[in-house]
């Protein structure tokens, strides 16, 4: 056996342990890596800018592969530090764990609480240039091979280059990955910029110039309305369900909060936290705490105004989440996160603070601005038009009970086209969904009343349930156009063929599917031919043939279920066709079924 002793026990000093591992620091050495060096710097340069003396922040990408970033800031001292004994800039490049950010005398908040960041970066480049401007003067370190000084110190000072107005003060640093440590050391001005739009959306007030000298374009970052402008960013080409995103801020004890959120017609949810400005990805207690405001506050009014009933259980919080895009932003003067790439945080403060404030401020905003706070409820509900008892009784089993209404039709709509609007309105049938729509009909109709965000007909994929969808769409046409202008109706579209399977291959596979129609069918069938077969196919005549599983995995499961959004393009031919084939005059629909017949198929399954 080798012999175990103390020579066996390396110790890495200074900036070796970090190009040692790398990976512990900046997370790894590909590209993601890579930029994380730009990211480490330019937190030093918001830092000033969170401390109140930096207003721009310039970058520039350089012809030969190095980057420089210039903060306007108060410049890093360059005085003798009291116990190195080397200059304190000296000290902030190349000692691990030096910085003034340890403390609130310097930095209140800081993104960069590790003190390890510009350190880091200096360890990690081939070269190294820190420039730094204070009392008029301008001094001047460089570094290389890991962050090995190579500057002269004159009277155990930096040396002074140049001179400036004594006003015009700040940190310029220029550095050059190190190609033996990294797969790459090509950046890349996309992943740069984007995330400079990022960091002005979260610095109202801050300047920030990109300049890429390989390409001569120049872009300049500053954003007056902060985290809000940056939702209204985020949901550039999404549908909001209410017109402006709502920002709330405020304050407990240290820690500073401030959300902004807007929900969209959409089932994900998009929620991105950031600590002194820091992204931090995976979230953490900042998240937790506004989560729980958010589903606590919803809850409370949908009670208060209706949407649930006394019986009815809460809401959960993916519920109130459907189409929230939000962004959580905090300053806290002593952040725990989980790693130097800062990923999750960890303070239990944070919660409670996100908490208490969001709470207590969305509240406030949501009592003046009931309609907003209605739009919102309504998105967590939907309502499905399902013919007869029997798939209304499978729909309501399968559903999810706390977004999901079901409106079953215990007979057939009466043909608006056809009948006097006093008959019409004795309909059961129609009288029921008026009723449950809420929003009136005819000259009384207010969209703004509707108590669901998607009004969805699902019937039988058969010919009685494609005259249904007809009836249905005709009452919505003459009566409820809106409804069909505002993307509110769709068609839910369940399968008609339930599919079980054996591939044959390597291994034998047995597999099943749900297929839409004929043509899945066939295109299966032919795939099968090269190496398989089916074992069973299963027709659905009707929604009542599957059982509350099989429904909400193909139908009803907003992850998974198809709906087909009815939408008008030309109103007048619509108004025509409508008159067509729904109104009283036979021989002109005659006239239609025989032109358009060559192109129908026929369904002769039982």
């Amino acid at each position: 056996m080798a012999e175990y002793n103390g020579s066996q026990i390396v110790v890495l000093e200074g900036l070796e342990a970090v190009r040692k591992r790398p990976g512990m620091y900046i997370g790894s050495t590909g590209s993601k890596g890579l930029h994380h060096l730009v990211w480490e710097i330019l937190d030093n340069g918001i830092d000033e800018h969170l401390a109140g003396y930096c207003s721009e922040i310039n970058i520039t990408l350089q012809k030969d592969g190095g980057i420089t970033i210039v903060d306007h800031g108060r410049g890093v001292p360059v005085d003798i530090h009291p116990t190195k004994k080397i200059p304190t800039a000296r000290v902030v490049y190349t000692i691990l764990h030096a910085g003034g950010k340890f403390g609130n005398s310097v930095y209140k908040v800081s993104g960069g609480l590790h003190g390890v960041g510009a350190s880091v970066v200096n360890a990690l480049s081939s070269h190294m240039i820190v420039e730094i401007k204070r009392g008029g003067n301008v001094y001047r370190d460089e570094y290389k091979d890991g962050g090995h000084p190579v500057t002269k110190l004159v009277d155990g000072l930096l040396p002074v280059v140049g001179a400036c107005k004594k006003s015009d003060t700040g940190t310029k640093v220029t550095f050059y990955p190190d190609p033996t440590i990294f797969e790459t050391v090509e950046f890349k001005a996309e992943t740069i910029c984007k995330r400079l739009k990022e960091i002005a959306f979260l610095n109202r007030g801050l300047t920030i110039t990109f300049t890429d000298e390989k390409t001569g374009d120049t872009r300049t970052y500053y954003e007056e309305h902060g985290i809000k402008s940056f939702i209204s960013y985020i949901n550039r080409d999404a549908t909001p369900l209410h017109p402006e995103p709502v920002y709330i801020s405020g304050e407990k004890g240290d820690i500073e909060v401030e959300v902004a959120f807007q929900y969209i017609n959409d089932y994900t949810e998009q929620i991105n936290a950031y600590c002194n400005r820091i992204n931090v990805v995976d979230g953490g207690t900042l998240v937790t705490g506004f989560k729980t405001a958010l589903t606590r506050v919803l809850n409370s009014y949908a009670r208060e105004l209706g949407f649930l009933k006394e019986k009815d259980d809460n809401y959960d919080g993916k519920d109130v989440r459907n189409g929230l895009v939000a962004i959580v932003s905090i300053k806290h003067p002593d952040p725990q996160f989980e790693g130097q790439t800062k990923t999750k945080l960890g303070n239990t403060d944070a919660k409670v603070a996100v908490d208490e404030v969001f709470a207590a401020e969305v509240t406030r905003w949501f009592d003046k601005n009931v309609e907003v706070l209605r739009t919102i409820l309504e998105n967590t509900c939907e309502v499905y038009i399902v013919e007869g008892d029997s798939a209304g009784g499978t729909v309501k089993t399968a559903r999810n009970r706390k977004t999901q209404a079901v409106l079953p039709l215990r007979g057939k709509i009466i043909n608006v086209e056809k009948a006097t609007l006093e008959k019409i309105l004795q309909n059961n049938e129609i009288k029921s969904m008026i009723a449950a729509f809420g929003c009136g009909i005819g000259d009384e109709f207010d969209i703004n009343k509707l108590r669901y965000d998607k009004i969805i007909i699902l019937t039988d994929a058969d010919v009685d349930g494609g005259h249904i969808s007809t009836l249905l769409l005709t009452f919505f046409y003459r009566f409820m156009p809106e409804l069909i202008m505002e993307g509110k109706v769709y068609r839910g579209l369940p399968p008609l063929y339930k599919v079980e399977y054996e591939k044959t291959g390597r291994r034998k596979e047995k597999l099943s599917a749900y297929l839409m129609n004929d043509f899945e069918l066939e295109k299966l069938r032919k795939e099968l031919e090269h190496g398989g077969r089916i074992l069973n196919v299963q027709r659905y005549k009707g929604l009542g043939e599957m059982d509350a599983n099989q429904l909400w995995e193909t139908t009803l499961d907003p992850e998974h279920r198809v709906l087909a959004q009815i939408t008008i393009g030309d109103s007048v031919e619509a108004d025509e066709t409508t008159q067509l084939l729904m109104g009283s005059a036979v021989p002109p629909r005659r006239e239609f079924i025989m032109q358009e017949a060559r192109y129908a198929t026929l369904d002769l399954q039982a």
